[in-house]
């Protein structure tokens, strides 16, 4: 019997969006697959029935893991920032502008890109749509719109690799955009480039980044993979690459010193890193040694040098300079005091000797500095690190260590040519491996990318031999490709074949200013595509991803912006409508401006300003009216007087909210006409109330350290619900009880999240006193075929019989299903809510046996079938 919730089917259809979507959320392969895989398991078993906005109510869900996430996330880094503090390094101001300039250069890249990469890749990752849905749109095959998606993101990464020199130089500046401390520092950057219309591209786009930053993995998965017999070709004999990823520059023999250099060890800390280094089958690695380094550890990735947080490109000057003899380089290498020798001999591809521990009988060890565990390498030729996870039983951190294989290959066309600028990636997961592997809690993903030389060949360095990886090749111009492997025998052959471009509709027009002169450098947006007017205020984009309730909207800083609302609509009715529109943008915008107090007429400051129910600019966390007055997307803040001004307004109404992160407190001014000055908000006395309740799981019992949070609505559209987070944060205690002293009365929500269970968000009634709220509990498994029943798939089913959704982990994506096939070797990992009771088996549609479920939470449950 399948689920009686009719929104599951629905909501299953979204999983690759909800994928990029955890993807644009969190910059951590690894955690953004667990936000994905919550978000799912929520959909599963928490959707609502009156579901009217599938998309939207999944980034609500989505969301909030991320959230919670974050949250344990900088607690951690609270602590290691206590303990290295000492060892802070100030940022460069060079280094913050080339960061600025690649921020800026990423945004314009992706509405640089010509046609028809430019809407594909909008409709994509602005719109959110499916391949599915964009090749309905567009008219086109769905393997087409993945290929186009394929080539847009590879013209971009093109493009700044030329701009920047090379991968590693903007791939490191573009990282702190997903960093919590740097957000702040990226909006400021994004707000002050007016040609990119500040933030309203930054969310957006980020999904962009997260797909050039990890090799389009996202899109490879969708893609159809060809399993690997073993590799084709001759075989060659693997050679272990060095584990530190430094590529040396080569220099003449008479330069290399007769020993190594020894980078210093970081000085002892109160604090200190514990962990333990096992193999791939869990057996503890004694005596074995763990080369580690710091935060100064000088690194070469490519062209790219690293120095702490500094980078520099060895083809360009002070450093191409320097490098011309080794005197001027020691020269240069003296600004970096302590790493002098480092540096020099990094650069002249001379052999660095770093310090290390030698693991007890345990496989423990332990380091002074924490931020080394950045840094850790394994000192044994042909093994390598493949990644960490906690145990589930006490939290103890582990590093797997397996052999490891250097990878490498040739691209060729269909003609069998050699290719260049294939960009050439491998993705490996801790979870693809069956036992020990799949028993952590979050195991990390490790990725590697290069492109293809002027003869085709590549070589992507070290990666894990005795593991399943994923392997794919994309080029502008040709089709991309993948596969899955378990090992690697042979070269690697990529044949990429080219695919001819098609005819694309546009929409083209003209604006005008309010006395009728044209606009120039306009911003004209429709849906997911963009456009610009030029000198004569004309413009012509894309007119495909649009809905029917898509408004047409162009917009000019100092002028109010035209809009066209349900243009969509119009335009489905009368194609003719593309051609030779007129826009035309109003007089200067108007304000509204007041203050905001407390019960007892004080000023309240710091208040967060939200308009309610502004014009959404296109697909972005962003209205139209925050986009002419250069603000940040939810508005303005109080000052000291408690006075606000909200600008960019058009001549209508508006509804405020006023949201005082400290005291918890939602104001709501009604509706407002724009241009009046002197409003106050001002709060009752009873604004609060006390809270309580209990968190159980499905067996009625409670679930303790469940973190629960208190959360309003700041932008909701038809596709998407944007949160701003009120301060202050409460656990369940070890009965499953919670208490929130000052909760507000209206506008809130709580999010809950906790280890191993599902997130959830849910409205806080006001007469509700003791709150009751059930979470589902994860759970995950894995089957060993022990009899001989014949049995090729099966499912999960609950105490009333219905079948289970269950999630079936596997390399850089996850399948949800109610049914799944059994593998009578290397069994993935599967995962499942403790509503299930029993185990259904198989043979094709045949029942052929049942077996009882009594699953554990906090491990790894063996199922023998």
């Amino acid at each position: 019997m399948m689920a009686t919730n009719p929104n599951i089917e629905n909501l299953l259809r979204h999983q690759d969006w909800v994928r990029a979507l955890a993807r644009s959320l969190v910059a951590d392969p690894s955690r953004a697959e667990d936000v994905a895989q919550q978000t799912m398991l929520e959909a599963i078993t928490s959707a609502p029935r009156d579901l009217r906005r599938p998309k939207g109510w999944l980034a609500q869900v989505a969301r909030n893991a991320a959230r919670a996430f974050a949250r344990s996330d900088r607690r951690r880094q609270s602590r290691e920032h206590e303990v290295a503090k000492s060892d802070v390094v100030l940022a460069d101001p060079a280094d913050a502008a080339h960061r600025a300039a690649a921020h800026k250069s990423l945004v314009e890249a992706v509405f640089e890109l010509s046609e028809p990469y430019h809407t594909v890749v909008l409709l994509r990752y602005f719109e959110d749509l499916e391949p599915q849905q964009i090749a309905k749109q567009l008219e086109r095959s769905v393997s087409t719109v993945r290929t186009q998606l394929q080539r847009g993101l590879t013209m971009m990464r093109d493009k700044l690799d030329r701009q920047f020199g090379d991968r590693g130089a903007w791939h490191a500046a573009v990282l702190p955009l997903f960093a919590p401390k740097q957000a702040a520092a990226g909006v400021s950057i994004l707000t002050a480039i007016e040609s990119l219309a500040m933030w309203k591209v930054v969310m957006p786009v980020v999904a962009v980044l997260a797909a050039l930053l990890v090799g389009l993995e996202t899109i490879w998965a969708e893609s159809t993979a060809i399993p690997d017999q073993g590799g084709s070709g001759a075989p060659v004999v693997a050679t272990v690459s060095d584990a530190t990823g430094m590529q040396p520059v080569p220099v003449g023999r008479d330069e290399l010193p007769t020993k190594p250099v020894t980078l210093p060890a970081p000085e002892v800390a109160t604090n200190r890193f514990h962990a333990r280094v096992v193999s791939l089958d869990g057996t503890p690695l004694a005596g074995w040694k763990i080369g580690y380094g710091s935060s100064r550890t000088p690194r070469l990735i490519g062209k790219t040098m690293f120095i702490g947080r500094r980078l520099m490109q060895i083809d360009e000057p002070p450093l191409r300079d320097a490098m011309k003899s080794r005197q001027s380089l020691e020269a240069f290498a003296k600004r970096f005091r302590g790493q002098e020798d480092a540096v020099v001999a990094l650069l002249l591809g001379e052999k660095i000797a770093f310090p290390h521990v030698v693991c007890d009988a345990r496989g423990g060890f332990a380091l002074a500095d924490p931020e080394s565990k950045d840094y850790l390498r394994v000192e044994r030729d042909g093994y390598m690190i493949y990644g960490s996870g906690r145990l589930p039983a006490d939290g103890s951190l582990v590093y797997v260590v397996g052999p490891s294989v250097e990878i490498a290959g040739h691209t060729v066309d269909e003609h069998g040519e050699p290719l260049s600028g294939v960009n050439v990636l491998v993705s490996f997961s801790l979870s693809s491996l069956p036992g020990f592997g799949q028993e952590l809690d979050g195991g990390t993903q490790l990725n590697r990318g290069t492109d293809s030389a002027a003869d085709g060949s590549f070589r992507l360095g070290e990666m894990p031999r005795q593991s399943v990886l994923r392997v794919g090749a994309s080029k502008r111009g040709y089709t991309s490709v993948s596969r899955l492997t378990s090992d690697i025998h042979g070269p690697v052959r990529w044949e990429m074949r080219s695919e001819p471009k098609r005819k694309q509709k546009v929409l083209t027009g003209i604006v005008r200013l309010a006395d009728g002169l044209p606009a120039f450098k306009a911003r004209v947006v429709f849906g997911q595509t963009a456009g610009i007017t030029d000198e004569f205020g004309q413009f012509s984009m894309p007119n495909q991803g649009y809905s029917a309730n898509t408004p047409l909207i162009a917009y000019l800083r100092g002028h109010q912006a035209a809009i066209r609302s349900r243009f969509g609509e119009q335009l489905q009715a009368n194609p003719e409508l593309a051609h030779d529109l007129a826009m035309q943008l109003g007089p200067e915008p108007l304000s509204i401006s007041g203050r905001v107090l407390d019960a007892d007429g004080k000023p309240l400051t710091n208040v967060v300003m939200i308009l309610v129910d502004g014009v959404r600019n296109g697909n972005s966390v962003q209205w139209i009216e925050s986009s002419l007055a250069g603000q940040q997307p939810k508005g303005e803040r109080t000052d000291r007087s408690g006075a606000f001004t909200l600008n960019g307004l058009s001549d209508r109404t508006y509804n405020i909210h006023a949201v005082d992160d400290r005291h918890r407190m939602v104001l709501e001014s009604g509706p407002i006409q724009a241009g009046t000055r002197d409003v106050v908000l001002r709060a009752s006395a009873d604004e609060h109330r006390r809270l309580e309740g209990v968190v159980v799981d499905s067996h009625n019992n409670p679930i303790p350290d469940v973190s629960i949070s208190l959360t309003t609505v700041w932008m909701k559209t038809e596709t998407i619900t944007a949160y701003h987070d009120l301060q202050g944060e409460v656990k369940t205690d070890a009965e499953g009880r919670f208490v929130v002293d000052s909760c507000p009365r209206k506008f809130v929500e709580l999010s809950l999240s906790g280890a191993r269970v599902k997130s959830k968000t849910m409205a806080v009634t006001d007469g509700e006193q003791l709150m009751r709220v059930t979470l589902l509990r994860e759970i995950k498994f894995r089957l060993r075929v022990t009899s001989n029943l014949g049995a090729d798939h099966f499912s999960v089913l609950d105490s009333a019989g219905n079948r289970l959704v269950t999630l079936w982990h596997k390399l850089g994506m996850e399948t949800y299903d109610y049914v799944h096939p059994v593998f009578a070797k290397n069994a993935p990992l599967y995962e499942v809510s403790d509503l299930g009771t029993e185990l259904l088996l198989l043979q094709g549609k045949k029942e052929v046996g049942r077996v009882p479920l009594n699953l554990r939470i906090n491990q790894l449950n063996l199922i023998d079938i």
